[in-house]
């Protein structure tokens, strides 16, 4: 571990589309875009954020077997799935704000003693 908070996001889509159009942007989406960009200022670059899109992506699974094994036992409907440091945090919807909040304090805790 590296004392960082690493996020891996796996959906069909990049988040920017997703929260922004077709025919009821999701303005929860946004949000919450907004809280990962909050805690990465407020934890000075410690939380790093990387969005995956699976089907333009095909090999993410292979880097990921967590998330080759979700998809496999539950399809696409597990989507979207969080990982925290490499451990599922979320499947089937994005953490609410307070939920991400816990998740990131637990976890850049646990980041920074393994750093030690």
């Amino acid at each position: 571990m590296d004392g960082h908070l690493h996020i891996d996001i796996f959906d069909v889509t990049l988040p920017e589309r997703a929260a922004t159009e077709g025919p009821c942007p999701d303005a929860d989406l946004v949000v919450w875009l907004q809280e990962l960009g909050r805690l990465h200022r407020e934890n000075a670059g410690r939380v790093r954020v990387r969005w995956h899109v699976t089907g333009k992506d095909p090999e993410t699974c292979a880097r990921f077997p967590a998330i080759a094994a979700l998809l496999r036992e539950r399809g696409g409907a597990v989507l979207p799935v969080v990982l925290v440091n490499g451990r599922v945090a979320k499947t089937g919807a994005f953490p609410c704000c307070a939920e991400l909040e816990r998740i990131a304090a637990e976890d850049l805790v646990l980041a920074s003693q393994a750093a030690g």
